[in-house]
């Protein structure tokens, strides 16, 4: 039986359950989606991005360079991915409105797509701490809302919609997006 190798550009639990869950889902709606066994293969790469990228367009180039690194590092393991994600969260201000949002993108070494989460506002005071005061995401939240560990949990999101869309579950949605055009590539005309 074939290998699926799905390289994944960080290690961080939250996100390498959004891509097991996105991946489960759609093996089991399109059957013939990354066929065979399932090899998941996170490893921490860089992003090239700030911890808490702070416009759309750094959230994007993060989520790439973490599925292109991750696909590096696997090739020089000896390994071929049948694809390589990278997942990157981040903040985007829209006129006065901070807005906390994830993005994927998804690569089979010859073409990639990126897929968004939405957005969701944050908080004025949490956003002025992550905005203007350069703070990274993670502390700040878990200081705002007086958690630990907000991210290496629900997440942002989760803590913002009251368990309504996790961490994972965001991700989970911009996988979706990201990798539709090789679950449906009619719809995309790359067949």
């Amino acid at each position: 039986m074939t290998s699926a190798i799905v390289a994944i550009g960080t290690t961080r639990q939250p996100k390498v359950q959004a891509v097991e869950s996105a991946i489960g889902q759609l093996r089991s709606r399109f059957p013939g989606f990354l066929a065979g066994e399932l090899r998941l293969e996170p490893r921490q790469v860089a992003s090239g991005a700030p911890p808490t990228p702070a416009t759309t367009e750094e959230t994007m180039h993060g989520a790439r360079n973490r599925a292109h690194n991750a696909r590096i590092a696997l090739q020089n393991e000896g390994f071929e991915p049948s694809l390589s994600i990278g997942l990157e969260g981040g903040v985007a201000a829209e006129g006065r409105v901070v807005f906390l949002e994830a993005w994927a993108f998804a690569t089979d070494g010859i073409r990639g797509f990126f897929g968004g989460s939405g957005r969701v506002p944050l908080p004025d005071e949490l956003a002025a701490a992550v905005v203007e005061r350069g703070l990274d995401l993670g502390p700040a939240a878990d200081r705002f809302f007086e958690r630990q560990d907000v991210a290496g949990h629900e997440g942002t999101f989760g803590v913002l919609t009251n368990g309504m869309v996790t961490r994972e579950e965001a991700f989970v949605r911009s996988m979706l997006h990201a990798l539709a055009p090789f679950y449906n590539a009619r719809a995309y005309s790359i067949e």
